[in-house]
């Protein structure tokens, strides 16, 4: 894919430099994570794209109803959060582009690690991958619903936590 900037209505991708999401070696319980994070991004880049509508049913037909609220409303958490503190942009790659969904902004792996910290309960992970993404500022709200967010993913996923604490730290820490 060239550099060269697409538009997808107001969100451009120009995924050239990020990289594959198939190196970051994802759980699928995170390649979800990462696709709503990225429906509710644009719906708060493009209200009237009502693409929040989208991360929750993408979530709900994932995992259920219930679940899949529970999922949604974890990572919005996590969202609203970085939107209060964080003052410059948050670069992410379209959800409705197959082309940009192969590719991760550093942005959004930061969240990546940050909620991985958060499953792992890996303090340090965790307020490394804050304070890059909130540049500095408060992250206490940050981490908090990072802290939830990996709680409930936990609860849902128990399986991969187990695979995360048995493989070497270079693994667990998302290159």
């Amino acid at each position: 894919m060239d550099s060269k900037p697409t538009q997808h209505s107001k969100v451009s991708c120009t995924g050239g430099s990020a990289l594959l999401v198939a190196d970051c070696e994802f759980s699928p319980s995170e390649c979800l994570v990462l696709e709503v994070m990225r429906y509710f991004c644009l719906g708060f880049a493009e209200p009237a794209s009502f693409s929040w509508d989208r991360a929750i049913t993408r979530a709900q037909s994932e995992l259920g109803a219930a679940d899949g609220a529970l999922v949604a409303c974890s990572v919005a958490a996590v969202l609203r959060a970085i939107r209060r503190e964080r003052r410059s942009r948050f670069e992410f790659m379209n959800a409705h582009c197959t082309a940009c969904s192969l590719r991760i902004r550093n942005t959004e792996l930061s969240v990546m690690r940050l909620i991985r910290g958060a499953r792992l309960d890996d303090i340090d992970l965790m307020k490394a991958a804050a304070m890059v993404i909130v540049e500095g500022r408060s992250m206490s709200g940050l981490l908090a619903a990072a802290h939830a967010c990996g709680r409930d993913l936990n609860t849902l996923f128990p399986e991969e936590v187990a695979v995360w604490h048995s493989a070497p730290r270079a693994v667990r820490l998302l290159h």
